[in-house]
C-alpha cells in the first residue's frame, strides 16, 4: 500500500538529460534528498520549503520552474535542517520556526558563546544546534495556521526529539499529509537517539530525569489521532499506513525504556577491605596505603559534593599514617572522578597513571566535546596498554580499557595479598547491567566493543571484588556475567531495531565525524590546524567528502577533502585554517560538512575558535560552576 501510494504520483524531474534529485511525493509536493529531506511545496513559480538541509536544493529549483522561495519552515532547531537557510535569506526568503526555538536560530552564535562545553551535566539542546545566526521572521505555536497562496499548514506541537518540535499538517485532494520532522523516520524507527536524552539519566530513568521520552510518546499519540494518509519525515522515505507505523514506534520506545531502566543499583551494602580506605564525596575515592605510609589513590573528584559531609581534603589530611601518595589514577575522565587529581598530584608529588585510552582527554581536554569534562589539563606520567602492569610495594596493578559508561574509561585490577579487586568506575552500578546507555558519552552498539568489552575484561580478570565509582566495594561472582551479557544483547538489539539508519551507530554516536581540537585559541592573522576525524561504522570502506564551513573572510586549505575511510576504522584529515586580521575578538564557529558514501550529513562536526583570548563561559563566569575551578583544588 505504501509503495503504491507514492508511486501513483512519484516522478523524477530532469533537465538536459541529467536526473535531478526531486521526487513528487504528492501533488505539487517535491522531495529533495540532502542532509535531511527538503520538501518543496510549489504554487505557481514560487515554493515554500519545509526544512532546507545544506542549501543544495537552491541550485536545482529551476528544474521545477521555481523562481523564488519566500518562506522556509522548520520543525525544530537542528543544523542538518537549517545549514543552508542563509543562502535563501540573502534573496529575501523569510524563516519560520517553532515558538521557543527562535533564539537557537536568531542568536545561534551568542548561544555557542554562552553555552558550557566542559561541565555539561544537564544536556539540554547540547550539540546539534545551528552554528550561525539565521534571521527569524515568524514563530509558530500549536494551533497556529501558516497560510501562503493556496497552501495551508496547521501547526501541531510534537515535542520529544526536541522540546519545541512541531509538525505541519497539510490537507490536499482529500488526503492529510504530516510533515513530522524527526518524530519518526520510518515505521517503528527514529533517525537518532541523542536528541531524546535531555540528561544523562533520561534512559536509565532516574527520578525527575525523564522528559523527552514521555513527550515523544504523547506526540506519537497526537499524530495517531490526526488520521494521516502519509507521513513525510525529515529523514527517511515518506510512508503511509501511518497509525501502524506510529504504533510500532511507541512499542519500540517503551521496549527500550524497559530494557535500559536501571535505578536499583546494588541490592546489598558495600563490604570493607582493610587494605583499602574509601572516601565517599559523591563519587568513591579509594586509597590503598602501604605499611611505609605511601599510597595509591584511585579516583580524586570533587572536594565536596551535594549534601555529603565528607571533604576529600580533610579526609586525606586526617590520615596521619599517610606520608606520601605515589600514584593517582582515575577510572574515567568525568570531573567528579578526576577534578582533584592535579592538586593532589602537585602536593604529594604523585605520578598520574592511566590506561592509554584516557591519556589524550586528560592531557588535552580542549580537544574534546564530551559531558562532565574537567577543563584543566592533567599531566599523565605513564599510560598503559591492555593487560600491562606495574608493581608497587609488593602489589600488582593491571590496566584495561573498560568502555562501559563512556568510551574514555578504564578498569584497574589490583592484586593485594592474594585478593583481586577490579576498580570498575561508573561502568557497573549493579550486578545485572553494564551502564552503557548514553550517546554523548559514546557507548557503541557492538558485539565486541563497549559494554561487551567490559564483559570480556570481567571474564579474563575473574576478580574477587569490584570497587565501583559511587557504590563502594562489592563481592563479585562469576555467575553475574550471564545477566550482564543478556542485558547487553537486549540493549544492542532494541537500539538496532529502533534506529532507522542502515548502520545504527550513526544514530547513536554523536562523535563519528568531529573536528580536533574542539577548542582553539588564536590571534587574528593566524593559521592553525584542524583535523577532521571520521569514524566509519560500516564494515566496508566508504568514500568521504569533507569541507569546512567557515566565518566570513576565513579560508581553509584544502577546500575539500575526498578520500576513503576503512571499514570499522577511522580516518584523519588535516585542514589549515587562515584567520584574517579583521576577525573580531570573540568566539567563532567552524563546521564540518560531511558526506559519507552517497549520503550528505551536513555539519556533523564543529569546533569553536576563540580569537583574542579564551572565551569559555566556564572561565568568564566561574561562579556558574562552583567547586570546579582549578583554584578549588590547589588546596594544600
Amino acid at each position: 500500500m505504501l509503495a503504491l501510494s507514492i508511486a501513483v504520483v512519484a516522478c523524477v524531474f530532469s533537465m538536459g538529460g541529467a536526473a535531478a534529485p526531486f521526487t513528487e511525493v504528492a501533488p505539487e509536493i517535491f522531495l529533495f534528498s540532502d542532509a535531511c529531506n527538503v520538501y518543496c511545496i510549489r504554487s505557481g513559480d514560487e515554493a515554500v520549503l519545509i526544512e532546507c538541509g545544506t542549501g543544495a536544493v537552491k541550485a536545482h529549483l529551476s528544474v521545477l520552474a521555481v523562481e523564488r522561495v519566500p518562506w522556509i519552515l522548520h520543525t525544530h532547531a537542528h543544523r542538518d535542517l537549517s545549514q543552508g537557510d542563509t543562502l535563501f535569506c540573502r534573496e529575501a526568503a523569510q524563516v519560520a520556526v517553532p515558538k521557543g526555538a527562535e533564539t537557537h536560530f536568531a542568536e545561534a552564535e551568542k548561544g555557542w558563546y554562552d553555552r558550557p562545553t566542559y561541565y555539561a551535566f544537564a544536556y539540554g539542546p547540547k550539540f546539534f544546534l545551528p552554528l550561525r545566526d539565521i534571521p527569524v521572521a515568524r514563530t509558530l505555536s500549536h494551533g497556529d495556521v501558516f497560510e501562503w497562496r493556496d497552501v495551508r499548514l496547521d501547526v501541531v506541537h510534537t515535542p520529544g526529539h526536541t522540546e519545541t518540535h512541531v509538525s505541519f499538517i497539510l490537507e490536499r485532494d482529500g488526503k492529510r499529509y504530516g510533515f513530522t520532522g524527526d518524530v519518526i523516520c520510518s515505521p517503528g524507527k527514529l533517525w537518532e537517539l541523542d536528541s531524546l536524552q535531555s540528561s544523562y539519566e533520561e534512559f536509565i530513568q532516574a527520578k525527575n530525569a525523564v522528559h523527552r521520552v514521555p513527550e515523544l510518546l504523547r506526540s506519537i499519540e497526537t499524530l495517531r489521532k490526526l488520521d494521516l494518509d502519509m507521513i513525510l519525515p525529515a529523514h527517511g522515505d515518506p510512508f503511509g499506513d501511518c497509525d501502524a507505523a506510529l504504533g510500532e514506534l511507541a512499542v519500540n520506545v517503551r521496549r527500550m525504556m524497559v530494557i535500559l531502566e536501571n535505578t536499583k543499583y546494588f541490592s546489598g551494602p558495600p563490604v570493607d577491605l582493610p587494605e583499602i580506605a574509601v572516601c565517599p564525596t559523591g563519587a568513591a575515592q579509594y586509597l590503598i596505603e602501604a605499611d611505609n605510609g605511601h599510597g595509591i589513590l584511585c579516583d580524586a573528584g570533587f572536594v565536596t559534593f551535594g549534601n555529603s559531609p565528607v571533604n576529600l581534603i580533610e579526609w586525606l589530611r586526617n590520615r596521619t599514617s599517610l606520608y606520601k601518595i605515589d600514584i593517582i589514577t582515575a577510572s574515567h575522565y568525568h570531573c567528579d572522578h578526576m577534578a582533584a587529581v592535579r592538586g593532589i598530584s602537585a602536593h604529594y608529588g604523585a605520578d598520574v597513571y592511566v590506561h592509554e585510552s584516557l591519556r589524550d582527554i586528560f592531557e588535552e581536554p580542549h580537544r574534546f566535546f564530551a559531558p562532565c569534562l574537567h577543563m584543566y589539563p592533567t599531566k599523565v606520567v605513564r599510560s598503559f596498554t591492555d593487560g600491562e602492569s606495574f608493581e608497587w610495594n609488593g602489589h600488582t596493578f593491571t590496566f584495561y580499557h573498560f568502555p562501559g559508561q563512556t568510551y574514555w574509561h578504564q578498569a584497574m585490577l589490583a592484586d593485594i595479598k592474594g585478593e583481586k579487586i577490579l576498580f570498575t568506575g561508573d561502568s557497573i552500578d549493579d550486578f545485572t547491567h553494564i551502564r552503557c546507555i548514553d550517546c554523548f558519552n559514546y557507548c557503541p552498539i557492538s558485539e565486541t566493543d563497549g559494554g561487551m568489552k567490559c564483559i570480556r575484561v570481567l571474564e579474563e580478570t575473574q576478580p574477587d571484588y569490584i570497587a565501583t565509582g559511587h557504590w563502594g566495594i562489592h563481592r563479585w561472582r562469576p555467575e553475574y556475567i550471564d545477566g550482564m551479557r543478556r542485558f547487553m544483547e537486549q540493549r544492542n538489539a532494541i537500539l538496532t531495531a529502533l534506529i532507522g539508519q542502515e548502520e545504527p551507530n550513526f544514530g547513536y554516536d554523536v562523535h563519528w565525524a568531529r573536528l580536533d581540537p574542539f577548542r582553539t585559541v588564536v590571534e587574528g592573522n593566524h593559521i592553525f590546524a584542524l583535523t577532521a576525524r571520521v569514524r566509519n561504522h560500516f564494515a566496508s570502506d566508504k568514500k568521504v567528502a569533507l569541507r569546512l564551513t567557515l566565518p566570513k573572510g576565513w579560508s581553509a586549505e584544502p577546500e575539500v577533502v575526498e578520500d576513503a575511510v576503512p571499514g570499522k576504522g577511522e580516518g584523519a584529515f588535516e585542514f589549515r585554517v587562515a584567520v584574517p586580521d579583521t576577525a573580531r575578538n570573540t568566539r567563532h564557529i567552524v563546521g564540518l560538512d560531511t558526506t559519507l558514501g552517497a549520503q550528505p550529513f551536513g555539519e556533523m562536526g564543529m569546533a569553536v575558535v576563540d580569537v583574542g583570548g579564551n572565551h569559555d563561559v566556564e572561565r568568564r563566569n566561574p561562579g556558574l560552576f562552583p567547586g570546579v575551578s582549578d583554584k578549588d583544588y590547589a588546596f594544600f
